[in-house]
């Protein structure tokens, strides 16, 4: 039957289930909404009446050609007729007022949100059974199913068939368009109202994510909008709900941070997930580590080159041993300099480009050709502390080896001059050798910046 309302009050407790929930509490809300489900199914009050669904009866009195179902003691939803239209049910108040009253007890699966209560037909059948005294045993014995099967049912926990509701006919006389249509009613509300969950729980999860970076970067529409927010962010993570990315393994990814919060968690998969993209453009060979092994020393002759010079060659080159090379913006909260992981058939390595020191950036680069060699990315536990210790201890030996930097520091002779013959000998940049000094305390970090390289990479 169709429904129309008596008011706007009565309309937005019967169809929006924070209000129904808001005026009477949960379980009366979840009752309400179960009624309304039940006349939209029915195809005349008489059938209601007939059936007792939902314990419609009419009544009497001053309230002649009024109709009521039971909901939890001591309410009942009543109706009438709209005018001579036996097929619409003008639904006009929620009484209270004394009458017998069926209590379903606990097990019947509800789902719901803001605006939906999705109640599986289980509920209608198991009040049908207790009006007539008829065991579950029994009635599976009737239906000529499970016992098990039944209880699902009744449950939710098994959808209701046309089959099914053929066999529900025969056995309890309601007609099977009846429990088609419940059942097709709670299905579209199940989905409407997971809908609706997984968007609010999204929506909260978006104040988490460094939006506007990411909009001013270009990697998702501008947008002031919570929903469309969501919408584009799922379709940037490539997921149907924003949940999900808490479980896709952030620790996978091998990287270089300074510190980890949950925000910056969250921006390192905004990060991550960016360069999964660009690097997907970028044609790889297979992945072979004895080449990239061997490609060391030319990767570390690098360092003395122009960004102009180096940055096509080392991309090419790693291109060559499977590892897809990608330069992106800083995303503020993630602490990152660089991030390694596996996609497919390829490895990507991810780098950032926001005021790069050159001897960060070739430092963040070989600690994350570490993480390569050693062996640390895809693991499912992820990166150990010993693991980015083990990557540092790399990148260091790489761009500098101890001993020969053992036996500069121990002349004890740090002025510029013998920075630069030092970093010469090495073939290596100035700053290379200065920040190597300013880490491990041999200057200061306000000493010698001056010979520090700066390098404007694009993105």
């Amino acid at each position: 039957m169709e429904i129309t309302y008596k008011s706007r009050r009565i309309e937005k407790v019967c169809t929006l289930a924070s209000e129904a929930e808001k005026k009477y509490g949960l379980e009366m809300a979840e009752k309400i909404h179960q009624r309304i489900d039940e006349i939209a199914a029915s195809d005349t009050v008489e059938e209601m009446v007939k059936f007792h669904i939902g314990r419609c009866h009419p009544l009497k009195g001053n309230r002649k050609g009024q109709y009521a179902m039971d909901l939890v003691h001591p309410y009942r939803l009543v109706f009438e007729r709209k005018g001579n239209e036996i097929l619409i049910a003008n639904v006009m108040e929620i009484v209270n007022y004394h009458y017998t009253f069926i209590l379903l007890g606990g097990g019947i699966t509800m789902v719901k949100s803001r605006s939906f209560i999705a109640t599986p037909p289980g509920a209608t059948i198991k009040e049908q059974l207790i009006d007539r005294g008829l065991s579950q045993k029994e009635f599976a014995l009737r239906m000529g199913m499970s016992e098990k099967h039944i209880s699902k049912l009744i449950n939710g926990d098994v959808q209701l068939t046309p089959e099914v509701a053929v066999r529900l006919e025969m056995v309890l006389g309601v007609p099977a368009k009846f429990w088609n249509k419940l059942e097709a009613t709670y299905r579209e509300k199940l989905i409407k109202a997971n809908a609706e969950n997984e968007m609010d729980s999204d929506k909260e999860l978006v104040k988490k994510l460094p939006y506007r970076e990411m909009s001013k970067n270009g990697w998702v529409p501008e947008t002031r909008e919570a929903t469309e927010k969501v919408i584009y962010l799922r379709k940037y993570f490539e997921v149907v709900n924003l949940e999900i990315i808490k479980d896709m393994k952030l620790s996978k990814i091998a990287c270089r941070r300074l510190a980890e919060t949950e925000k910056g968690n969250l921006a390192l998969l905004a990060w991550a997930q960016k360069a999964k993209l660009e690097a997907r453009a970028i044609e790889t060979s297979l992945i072979d580590l004895k080449t990239l092994k061997e490609k060391l020393p030319e990767i570390r002759s690098m360092t003395a080159m122009n960004p102009a010079d180096f940055c096509p060659k080392l991309i090419e080159m790693l291109s060559g041993c499977g590892i897809a090379l990608v330069f992106l913006p800083h995303i503020g909260g993630s602490f990152l300099h660089g991030a390694t992981f596996c996609d497919g058939n390829k490895i990507v390595v991810g780098l950032t480009v926001r005021g790069k020191d050159a001897d960060k950036f070739w430092f963040s680069l070989f600690h994350e050709l570490g993480h390569i060699l050693l062996g640390h990315i895809n693991q499912s536990d992820g990166t150990t502390d010993e693991d980015e210790e083990a990557a540092d201890n790399f990148a260091k030996e790489t761009l500098i080896p101890t001993v020969e930097f053992n036996a500069f520091t121990s002349l004890n002779d740090f002025s510029k001059a013998s920075i630069c013959s030092f970093a010469q000998k090495q073939n290596i940049l100035c700053g290379i050798v200065v920040g190597r000094l300013q880490k491990e305390g041999f200057i200061n970090y306000n000493r010698c910046n001056d010979l520090k390289t700066k390098y404007v990479l694009s993105a």
